[in-house]
């Protein structure tokens, strides 16, 4: 549910794409109110004139309840020869502090679950369309990620340790083959980029960084207080949208739906700081 993942960057600040819905007053990082943007849209919608292929597209459009906008992020994806030239073309320090917010990044993914962006918990190639460099928003700033509940016991136990296994070697470094390898090569890839030892270790420190933040907000309550003013606006959101059904075509609870994307995170956070407690 990406409309979690974008509020829910208040969790731990950080950067991702916004993805407000025009029928509600959510705040976005622009002085334009929702709703006058909303009625903007609709106004140039009523009037236009959609060529031959996208008439029932348009039409769609006009006829729907409410409208979604996504934030534009003016960087580079990190794929191809641009990410390549862009990535060359920094300072090492900036290459070095770029690689640690690539680590938070990686973090923040592990408590939703997101798996379709860089292979450090999961078992994949990664997708690095879903990461932009260099954009006004930020340095990096990650884009279309989605909270992925898993409900069976065993397949989140599995999960979970996946996620303390990561924390635990962002924290004591690994044989040369372990999952930052697989980040690694995933980038050179992607970007023809070759990271340098020093380079991981930073993309590990960010990693370490975040889920050590995250941990003493767990301790302190200042967690579940970010998560519980994440979870009230969703409510607030989702009130105003239609019903969303159940697998068995039931209107599903939308509090309970929030409810388990916040359990998801606690039991990531908690993981982490068990990797993070073992190493000390």
């Amino acid at each position: 549910m990406e409309i979690f993942d974008s509020h829910g960057e208040k969790v731990r600040g950080w950067e991702v794409c916004n993805l407000p819905c025009a029928n509600y007053p959510v705040k976005l990082k622009y002085p334009v109110p929702v709703k006058s943007e909303s009625n903007l849209i609709r106004s140039a919608l009523k009037r236009a004139e959609a060529e031959e292929g996208d008439r029932m597209q348009v039409e769609f459009l006009k006829r729907g309840a409410s409208l979604t906008l996504q934030e534009y992020i003016n960087g580079i994806v990190m794929m191809g020869t641009p990410a390549q030239e862009y990535l060359q073309g920094l300072e090492p320090s900036a290459r070095g502090a770029l690689c640690e917010k690539l680590g938070r990044l990686m973090a923040f993914d592990m408590l939703i679950n997101n798996f379709d962006r860089f292979p450090l918990a999961w078992p994949n190639d990664g997708n690095l369309g879903n990461v932009m460099l260099g954009a006004s928003q930020g340095s990096v700033v990650g884009i279309d990620q989605c909270v992925s509940l898993i409900k069976h016991p065993t397949g989140l136990q599995d999960y979970l340790g996946r996620v303390k296994r990561a924390v635990d070697e962002a924290t004591k470094g690994a044989a040369s083959r372990g999952r930052f390898q697989a980040v690694r090569d995933a980038i050179n890839l992607n970007t023809g980029i070759e990271l340098a030892e020093e380079e991981v270790a930073q993309m590990r420190s960010g990693v370490v960084s975040f889920m050590t933040e995250l941990a003493d907000m767990s301790a302190s309550g200042a967690l579940e207080k970010s998560l519980q003013s994440v979870s009230d606006e969703l409510i607030a959101v989702t009130a105003s949208l239609p019903a969303r059904l159940d697998p068995m075509g039931s209107p599903g609870s939308p509090q309970l739906m929030v409810n388990e994307f916040c359990d998801l995170v606690r039991k990531a956070v908690a993981a982490g700081q068990e990797a993070l407690s073992s190493s000390e």
